[in-house]
């Protein structure tokens, strides 16, 4: 976070708002159960991405699950993006060459790879990567 944020231009840095960020559930079925952060940056998840909302509520081994209380936003909306197309909008580069990025999902993640993660692989499509695995990052922001 400081890492990126230091070097916003300061205009920039006075319009970021701080953001509710629900990133998954545990086990429990209480909706206070979810992992709630308030955050100026975050990683933006396969819904808000492609509008996919992928297991059901509450399932502690799809952290995407609290994609049930968010929306795809707006900017990949009106690009399209969709779960059953690798839009270009989707990829990101660094210095020139379409480079995975990683989410705040962890849409694979099961009993059978409990330390994989999602990202958007070089070609738009979400995958799973291991954990020690090196990816880049989009990181998101609300300005108001």
């Amino acid at each position: 976070y400081e890492t990126f944020y230091r070097d916003f231009p300061e205009d920039l840095k006075r319009g970021i708002l701080t953001t509710r960020v629900i990133s998954g559930a545990t086990s429990d079925v209480d909706d206070e159960d979810y992992f709630v952060t308030y955050d100026q940056l975050y990683l933006l998840s396969i819904r808000e991405v492609t509008g996919f909302i992928g297991g059901t509520p509450k399932d502690p081994y799809n952290s995407d699950s609290a994609g049930f209380y968010t929306r795809q936003l707006d900017y990949y909306k009106n690009n399209e993006v969709s779960n059953y197309n690798n839009n270009t909008v989707i990829v990101k580069n660094y210095q020139g060459t379409p480079t995975a990025w990683w989410l705040r999902s962890t849409f694979f993640a099961n009993y059978g790879a409990p330390y994989r993660f999602t990202a958007f692989d070089n070609t738009g499509y979400y995958n799973n990567f291991g954990a020690g695995s090196i990816q880049g990052i989009s990181p998101a922001f609300r300005i108001g």
